[in-house]
């Protein structure tokens, strides 16, 4: 039997479950199988860049939803504007990766005592 040649990742996915679909142990392994490589999969595919609501981000971080409108305004991280149909103000969502870069920003690599000094 050929070894398929794939050049993606979601076709090596698809080759790999239509081989596992095509075993004696069949639907039960496949469906295992793609239990255990979904996250993986989903990762690679560059799903990572999902949209929070402040209230993610406010949790995330460990701060009050107040204090991510602060930081949004004063541009620590972009923030997207979806407008209402309904006459109701818009909606702001955050991508992951602006959250991810604030982080590593302000991440601090020295050890500190309280008031800075060692």
């Amino acid at each position: 039997m050929p070894v398929p040649v794939c050049r993606t990742v979601q076709e090596a996915y698809e080759a790999g479950r239509a081989d596992a679909l095509a075993t004696p142990a069949g639907p039960e392994l496949a469906a295992k199988v793609a239990d255990l490589l979904a996250p993986w999969f989903e990762q690679i595919a560059g799903r990572r860049n999902k949209l929070l609501t402040l209230t993610q981000v406010a949790d995330q971080l460990g701060m009050s939803k107040g204090a991510v409108y602060d930081l949004m305004y004063r541009g620590e991280f972009a923030s997207i504007q979806i407008p209402s149909d309904s006459g109701r103000r818009a909606t702001r969502r955050v991508e992951q990766s602006e959250i991810d870069a604030f982080i590593a920003r302000y991440r601090v690599s020295t050890p500190t005592t309280h008031g800075g000094v060692l």
